[in-house]
């Protein structure tokens, strides 16, 4: 890797006393001392190639390794000018970078490198070898090693491995599939279950009520999943917080990335009672909600809705240690809603802003990662098999984050699963269209994350054993869905299995003029 940065230190003061004495200082304590310290003797670490000292300004062009990098040098100069100028009464105002060029070789495609960095940096690709230029790097920038993140990024966007043809598979990928059903409904889910008073919109974007019956039945499929799956795995029943800090969902790698436009955001309200008081006035007195008001009381956001409910697990442990000989933790979350607002708009109740999940995650040794995420995705395809009689089949499952072009040009070495970090299980909707054609819908997603969340969140093992962490997310308002389509809102002709366990439908509510 070639690295070259002409970096700025402003100071308190002018520096003219120094310029005299300074090519000795870079020879001999600078470029001989500070930047070798942690270079192996053998290497190369980082030095100043020029210098200039202009009234408060000393410009440096650093040219360096990955032994020691030019940004990780220019904070090194930082800390040394301060100690070593001050004094004479000297002190460092601010540091910046004017322009950064790194170069190296890369397998990582040309366009997703560009969709990652956008307008951060320019980017240039010739064969395998790719150049970034950053421009006007704060000092903020370099401590929070935002040129690391990028680099470490465009690591991850290359093929893990060279891996046989035939063992590569797309997104979508079937790799096992119930056998066909009888089907004896087509209708539209939605339309059909408003008609029949089961459910009704609310009024907001992708949002219903679900009236008694269809609220028994998701209960009941929830029940199924816990004493049919997580249960007899020993799986405990948590509650977890709904509303999530910036400061842990900054930890969450790949939601403000990636999903930024897809979640809810909040802004607590201040304390002081009086400020409400215009809003409210508008409110009492002319029945006007003001939202330009409340835009001047509330300040910026700082919180999200649980865009994945198994964020306090993880915060949770967060900064812990835990042994080997107590894992793996497992725990299962079905206290309140989940909130995205997903590409590709709301559709009935399949594709909503608020559903309902149960979110089940563990922490573990990778082996007990690993076979707990495989275990419950085959017991998940058993028992929408066996007990609900569905039309069903698992895919290799695509990130929350893929775009359409990632969908379309994305390969997964399949040869073995803990090579696939996710596993779908979708299910057919007859008023979608024939099976071979339509789109399934996907109502659950087992991940095992490896140690992608135990890095974020500092998650350590007393021994220093390597840990890993995965999840599966049951989508019961999808999953509630998927049964209607497929066996439609007549109890008596449902699975003997079902009907055993919702045992009797309530009736929804009576009204004159509704449904």
């Amino acid at each position: 890797m070639r690295f070259s940065l002409e970096g700025v230190i402003e100071l308190s003061r002018p520096i003219d006393f120094l310029k005299l004495d300074f090519p000795k200082i870079v020879a001999r304590e600078i470029n001989s001392e500070l930047f070798r310290k942690g270079v192996p003797s053998e290497q190369e670490g980082s030095r100043i190639v020029s210098w200039s000292i202009i009234g408060t300004r000393l410009l440096v062009t650093i040219e360096g390794t990955t032994y020691l990098r030019p940004h990780d040098a220019l904070l090194r100069l930082r800390n040394y000018f301060t100690e070593k100028l001050g004094k004479h009464n000297v002190g460092v105002r601010r540091i910046f970078v004017k322009n950064y060029l790194i170069e190296f070789e890369t397998r990582a495609s040309d366009l997703k490198i560009r969709e990652l960095v956008g307008n951060f940096a320019q980017v240039k690709m010739k064969g395998r070898r790719l150049t970034l230029i950053f421009e006007n790097l704060e000092e903020k920038d370099l401590e929070q090693r935002f040129v690391e993140n990028v680099l470490k990024e465009i690591k991850k966007l290359e093929p893990s491995e060279i891996v046989e043809e035939e063992k590569l598979a797309k997104y979508g990928h079937v790799l096992k599939r119930t056998k066909l059903k009888t089907i004896g409904f087509d209708k539209d889910v939605a339309e059909t279950a408003q008609k029949l008073g089961w459910i009704k919109r609310f009024p907001g974007r992708g949002q219903w009520i679900l009236l008694a019956p269809a609220a028994k039945l998701l209960y009941t499929l929830k029940d199924i999943i816990v004493n049919e799956i997580l249960k007899p795995l020993k799986f405990e029943e948590y509650i977890f917080p709904k509303l999530t800090s910036f400061e842990v969902m900054k930890k969450m790698p790949g939601y403000f990335e990636h999903l930024a436009e897809g979640m809810f955001y909040v802004s607590a309200p201040p304390r002081e009672p009086l400020q409400f008081e215009e809003f409210k006035r508008y409110a009492l007195l002319k029945k006007e909600i003001r939202g330009d008001l409340l835009k001047r009381i509330l300040g910026e956001p700082e919180y999200v809705l649980a865009p994945a409910q198994c964020e306090p697990f993880y915060q949770l442990f967060s900064g812990e240690t835990v042994n080997a000989k107590d894992l793996p933790i497992k725990a299962y979350d079905f206290s309140g809603c989940t909130w995205r607002s997903e590409g590709g708009g709301v559709e009935g109740i399949i594709r909503t802003t608020e559903f309902w999940r149960l979110e089940a995650v563990w922490l573990g040794l990778p082996e007990q990662s690993l076979e707990l995420r495989d275990v419950i995705i085959d017991k998940t395809f058993e028992v929408i098999d066996k007990i609900l009689d569905l039309e069903a089949r698992v895919v290799v499952g695509a990130p929350f984050y893929a775009t359409e072009e990632m969908v379309r040009t994305t390969f997964v070495d399949i040869s073995k699963s803990v090579n696939i970090p996710t596993l779908d299980v979708e299910v057919w909707l007859p008023y979608k269209g024939p099976r071979d054609k339509a789109e399934w819908l996907e109502v659950g997603a087992g991940t095992c994350a490896k140690t992608k969340y135990v890095d974020s969140f500092n998650i350590k093992e007393a021994s220093g054993k390597e840990i890993w962490t995965g999840c599966m997310g049951f989508g019961l308002t999808r999953l509630l869905a998927g049964f209607l389509a497929q066996k439609g809102f007549e109890p008596d002709v449902w699975p003997l299995g079902m009907k055993k366990k919702i045992k009797k439908l309530p009736s929804p509510a009576k009204m004159v003029s509704w449904p």
